[in-house]
């Protein structure tokens, strides 16, 4: 049982990271870009970001959580 415990709460800090990493990216890439786009080149835009960008920040969250459980393993 507690075995699927710390596997829920490291499968949240990975959840968590993803949304707060995605927001980062959004909020940037609205800034930044999307004021000197075409609406053709901003539908193309999203497109892209969909199909990289969000499974990109997905494995790095992953890759974060299982670090985060590593080190913790290490020197706690």
């Amino acid at each position: 049982m507690a075995r699927i415990k710390t596997v829920a709460i490291y499968g949240l800090v990975a959840i968590i990271n993803f949304i707060v990493n995605f927001c980062v990216y959004n909020y940037s890439f609205l800034r930044q870009a999307t004021p000197f786009l075409h609406e053709e080149q901003r539908v193309d835009s999203a497109h892209m970001m969909l199909h990289t960008t969000i499974p990109g920040f997905f494995a790095v969250a992953v890759i974060f959580a299982f670090i985060y459980h590593a080190l913790r393993n290490r020197f706690v």
